[in-house]
């Protein structure tokens, strides 16, 4: 009896195409939770289901083909196209597993019999909160040796590397787009609370430690949400303006002499006003890139 596979599991996916009666790999799949956005399947369970490899593997490739075509296409246009219209040019029900896929389109009649409920998954599955889980195993990794250096520094690293890794389109870049462009479908609507969520989880945490390391509080009134709201807010808008062109939104900080992003500057200036010394004292800005740990995490590979 074949093991089924576990999520996380990098599994191939093995279909014959069209016109082929061999089985051959059309590529791999890691295998994601997706009982909870992927909801409109003709069946719950079993290979048909949100779990199965081939369901995800459908999904996957459907976000990697719309974010081509999306990106490809950038055409004026006069108004807003609805988004079946959109998704049935560029992933549409019948045609994406046929013509780009190239197996048989059972493949998604057995799977999503209706193509409004395939295109409300295909947002759902672009728009999933799990997709930050990845950014927080990075961060999880690099925090230690980030967290040995300069509060300066530190803002330096973090920004860069979360503004950098927010350009991949896959994972946020297409995600952006569909808010963008369709903002009041239901799918985006009821995706804005879980997003918003994820992000608390993920960066209260991480503001609450650098407090810590750093013996810096919040001032009054000021809440760890509100920190991470304005932080991640920033990141968000310096990514669009990255992706259009880094050279123009790159500089050098006069504080330091060091080329960073404009977030990690904004966001010191931002800090000295939200957050305090624990011992009391003020800080002037520069006090704030100095101010080293006052812990650490027990890591040795600061970046230089």
């Amino acid at each position: 009896m074949d093991r089924r596979p576990r999520i996380g599991e990098r599994v191939p996916i093995l279909a014959s195409r069209r016109g082929s009666p061999e089985r051959n790999v059309l590529g791999h799949i890691e295998l994601e939770e997706l009982r909870k956005v992927v909801v409109r399947t003709a069946t719950t369970h079993g290979p048909n289901g949100p779990q199965g490899p081939m369901t995800q593997f459908i999904l996957a490739e459907a976000v990697r083909h719309l974010a081509t075509q999306m990106g490809a296409d950038v055409q004026p246009k006069g108004g807003r196209e609805p988004v079946p219209r959109v998704l049935s040019a560029l992933v549409g029900h019948e045609r994406f597993v046929e013509e780009v896929l190239g197996i048989s389109i059972n493949q998604m009649r057995r799977r999503w019999p209706s193509a409004s409920d395939w295109y409300a998954d295909l947002l759902a599955y672009i728009l999933r909160p799990s997709r930050h889980d990845a950014n927080y195993e990075r961060l999880e990794k690099a925090l230690p040796g980030w967290l040995s250096l300069p509060l300066g520094e530190f803002a330096r690293w973090l920004a860069g590397a979360q503004i950098s890794q927010a350009l991949d389109m896959n994972l946020y870049g297409l995600a952006d787009t569909v808010r963008w462009l369709w903002p009041e479908h239901p799918v985006v609507r009821a995706s804005l609370a879980a997003s918003l969520s994820a992000l608390n989880e993920l960066w209260v945490p991480i503001l609450h430690e650098v407090f810590e390391v750093y013996g810096l509080q919040a001032r009054q009134g000021v809440e760890a949400e509100e920190i991470a709201w304005t932080l991640n807010a920033l990141m968000s808008w310096e990514s669009h303006q990255w992706s259009i062109d880094q050279r123009l939104v790159r500089y050098v900080d006069s504080s330091d002499g060091r080329s960073r992003s404009r977030t990690s500057r904004a966001a010191m200036v931002y800090l000295l006003g939200a957050c305090e010394p624990v011992e009391g004292s003020s800080l002037t800005l520069l006090d704030l890139y100095a101010r080293v740990p006052r812990r650490t995490r027990g890591a040795d590979n600061a970046p230089t």
